[in-house]
């Protein structure tokens, strides 16, 4: 269930426990010509402008999905999980609404989307976000902030947002369905049909307004080291956000000083966590640290010297309980292996720096399990040991010492290179995982 729902002639959402495809057809019905989306009026090029997409042209494109998986698959009587690869557009998120139509009944336990994740073994899992869950994510941002505090989701519900995250992935969705219909503002699309490059916003941008521009963190270092990029950007937006791993420190003072930078962290089990930053002074000086809102459940819990574990620990009123609590119903707390360490001077500010499991988060967002490959490259029999490295990187790095230990020439050290490259790259394969 959502907890939002738009009457006729209020400016701002009304709290009610709604399911999200009633919301999507209650605006249909009521605002018809409120925009949800825009997209390119071709796939592969701007110059034919930008379409806007209102929510009766939403609504209709769900009702049509709907009837067409009904007509060629049947009812859905025992939610089936159906797979969608398209292009990066609002079809994915009419798909969902339109299986929930299909066939699933509307109930707040019965499941809504299924997503991947990568878990601490390295290897992507399902993860089943029910209504319910959708709700209490909802109510979770939104929580009262202290005197003097802002949520940081009010740095994006009153704006426009270009979005450049895939749709299939967990971020994605919080931008480009559950925010832009809570929130009633329109999403942005940049072409569906052509490799993704931040080239591709700057072009956008030339034919569409937009307030704030979404990023993976390897394309916000690109604008950190472009400085005609950054120039554009500082002209044309007032905030840059990014989701999905880590930006360097140099590339982030270097965005700060002349546009606002905000990071979103979270997780696909948990959604984005909620935070504040103090409401008379945008903190640009201390921008990768994080303030968890403190009445989000969020404990900071010592693991080793100066490096706290962030652990989720379950509110006793049932009406605002965690949305991680619908994905794992017995737990009354759930370790995030998320570590981070305080600010030397400021409290409750924490600055992200690594995993509790071991796990590199890599600027891409993909996570890599350093373990499993270190054991299987140490297999070979002239290794050993190795060591994987690359945390914050656009890729992995690796280190390597050989039994031998006679000391080799340039030429000797490439034969050596080369004998043990299939470990390395099966190594590779086996570590590698999904962002998450």
């Amino acid at each position: 269930m959502t907890s939002i729902l738009f009457g006729e002639i209020s400016l701002k959402p009304i709290r009610c426990k709604q399911l999200l495809n009633n919301i999507v057809d209650g605006l249909a019905k009521v605002r018809p010509g409120t925009i949800y989306a825009e997209v390119s009026q071709s796939a592969t090029s701007y110059q034919c402008g930008y379409r806007k997409i209102s929510y009766a042209n939403f609504a209709n494109a769900i009702n049509g999905l709907a009837h067409w998986l009904h007509d060629t698959l049947g009812p859905a009587e025992k939610f089936p999980t159906l797979a969608y690869v398209g292009p990066n557009d609002f079809r994915y998120n009419a798909l969902i609404l339109g299986a929930v139509k299909a066939g699933y009944k509307q109930a707040r336990k019965k499941p809504l989307a299924v997503l991947h994740t990568s878990d601490t073994t390295g290897f992507p899992k399902p993860i089943v976000w029910n209504h319910e869950w959708v709700g209490s994510w909802s109510d979770w941002l939104a929580i009262a902030p202290s005197d003097g505090y802002t949520n940081q989701t009010a740095l994006w519900t009153s704006k426009r947002l270009l979005n450049t995250l895939p749709s299939f992935h967990a971020d994605g969705i919080f931008m480009t369905l559950l925010n832009a219909v809570f929130n009633q503002k329109p999403l942005i699309y940049p072409l569906s049909h052509v490799p993704f490059s931040t080239q591709i916003v700057l072009e956008a941008l030339k034919h569409v307004k937009a307030d704030i521009v979404l990023l993976a963190p390897q394309f916000v270092e690109e604008v950190g080291k472009n400085p005609e990029m950054l120039d554009f950007l500082v002209k044309n937006i007032e905030m840059l956000l990014y989701g999905g791993g880590d930006v360097s420190q140099a590339t982030g003072d270097k965005i700060s000083k002349r546009l606002k930078l905000s990071m979103i962290i979270g997780s696909t089990k948990s959604g984005a966590y909620p935070a504040v930053f103090p409401s008379d002074k945008w903190p640009s000086d201390d921008l990768k640290y994080f303030h968890f809102h403190p009445n989000a459940g969020m404990e900071l819990r010592l693991h080793s010297e100066n490096r706290y574990e962030a652990v989720l620990t379950r509110d006793t009123n049932p009406e605002k309980t965690q949305p991680i609590f619908s994905v794992f119903l017995l737990l009354n707390e759930w370790e995030t292996y998320d570590l981070y360490a305080s600010h030397p001077s400021i409290p409750d500010l924490w600055l992200y720096s690594g995993r509790s499991d071991d796990i590199i988060v890599l600027l891409t967002g993909e996570k890599p399990n350093p373990v499993s490959m270190e054991q299987q490259i140490s297999y070979h029999p002239e290794i050993r040991a190795a060591l994987v490295i690359g945390a914050h990187r656009f890729q992995t790095a690796l280190l390597i010492e050989l039994i031998s230990p006679q000391v080799l020439s340039t030429v000797e050290q490439a034969k050596a290179v080369n004998r043990t490259f299939m470990a390395d790259y099966s190594a590779s394969k086996s570590g590698m995982s999904s962002p998450c």
